[in-house]
């Protein structure tokens, strides 16, 4: 990967990161009033919670 790939990768980790806290702060907020559509929302937020690892761990190979 070139730098600018890696730069661009590492821009759209972070903005997934940011939606992985705001789906994981709104299923808190959410899960006293309705539970069934706090659990729809972590389930998103474990998936994206799953892409940004795998994608962490092939950028921290690649960079190694």
């Amino acid at each position: 990967m070139t730098d600018i790939e890696i730069e661009q990768a590492e821009k759209t980790l972070n903005l997934k990161e940011k939606r992985y806290c705001n789906l994981m702060r709104k299923s808190f907020e959410i899960s006293l009033k309705d539970r069934e559509r706090a659990a729809r929302i972590h389930d998103k937020a474990k998936a994206l919670y799953e892409e940004i690892t795998s994608t962490r761990k092939a950028l921290n190979m690649e960079l190694s």
